[in-house]
């Protein structure tokens, strides 16, 4: 098992610096190792520029006890992680005999024949272990750098979950996990929302807390660190307290929304809703 108490992600690819994509991956892995008890200290994505991502992976590495990085593991041009990681610890790498084979045969078992630039994607670094990819042609890689683990997967979702999944969490500890909630409230602003529960804020603890605008609501983002068998005392206790201080203005929590709240107290009390266009396209 790895011993880890602070992470940082590094999401790679030019294309999450363009204002139409978002980093989905990182919001999965930051839910996955928070609830193995390790904070996220850091999300960072860096483009496709080698110098920029070995310098990324150099600050990773010098502040956290575990850094994952996601994308930049494929065959093409503009996938240099491990060229990067490798630069930036200053290690030779090598190619790996049976990741090329494997690569061949998933080819061969298609009916192609490999690119050579596939080859690429057997090359591993000095030291490193190799995480097999079950979805696609891209292994990941561990290895140690000082006390820091450093572990790369390819940044396609359903291949990266996986191998988090079958692979990385149960290497990770287990002792303690951190739980969440968020609650939902409608019909006051952030700034009275604030105003009117500074003194249950006061008396949050060791429960992180954080309070943020949204789209017709404000929500409260609760976070606990407890043992791996144990609940969110603290934040079973500061939820009731909010609900006393803002009565029917805190709707919801965790995936609710205000839509599906309504439609349940309509659907309970057999009401309805009728709406009508009045034929000013609003």
């Amino acid at each position: 098992r790895m011993n880890a108490e602070s992470a940082e992600l590094l999401a790679i690819g030019s294309e999450l610096l363009e204002p139409w994509a978002t980093d989905t991956n990182g919001s999965y892995l930051s839910r996955c190792l928070g609830e193995r008890g390790i904070a996220v200290r850091y999300r960072t994505v860096v483009g496709d520029r080698i110098d920029d991502l070995a310098a990324a992976f150099r600050i990773a590495v010098g502040r956290v006890d575990l850094v994952v990085a996601t994308g930049g593991l494929g065959p093409t041009v503009d996938d240099v992680t491990r060229e990067a990681l490798a630069q930036a610890l200053g290690l030779p790498m090598q190619e790996d005999a049976a990741l090329l084979a494997g690569l061949e045969r998933r080819f061969r078992r298609l009916g192609l024949t490999m690119p050579p630039r596939n080859s690429r994607q057997a090359m591993v670094l000095q030291g490193a272990e190799v995480i097999p990819n079950g979805l696609g042609t891209a292994p990941g890689q561990l290895l140690r750098a000082g006390d820091t683990t450093v572990v790369i997967l390819p940044g396609v979702p359903s291949e990266m979950r996986r191998m988090v999944e079958e692979w990385l969490l149960p290497r990770l500890p287990s002792s303690e996990r951190y739980v969440y909630r968020i609650l939902k409230i409608a019909g006051l602003n952030e700034s009275e929302v604030d105003r009117r529960l500074g003194p249950v804020c006061e008396t949050a603890g060791e429960v992180d807390w954080t309070i943020l605008a949204a789209p017709g609501q404000v929500e409260i983002h609760l976070r606990e660190r407890v043992p791996e068998s144990g609940a969110g005392a603290g934040i079973e206790r500061l939820e009731r307290e909010v609900a006393a201080v803002l009565g029917l203005h805190l709707f919801g929590r965790d995936e609710e929304t205000i839509e599906g709240i309504v439609a349940g107290l309509l659907g309970g009390r057999r009401d309805t809703v009728a709406v009508a266009e009045s034929l000013t396209g609003g």
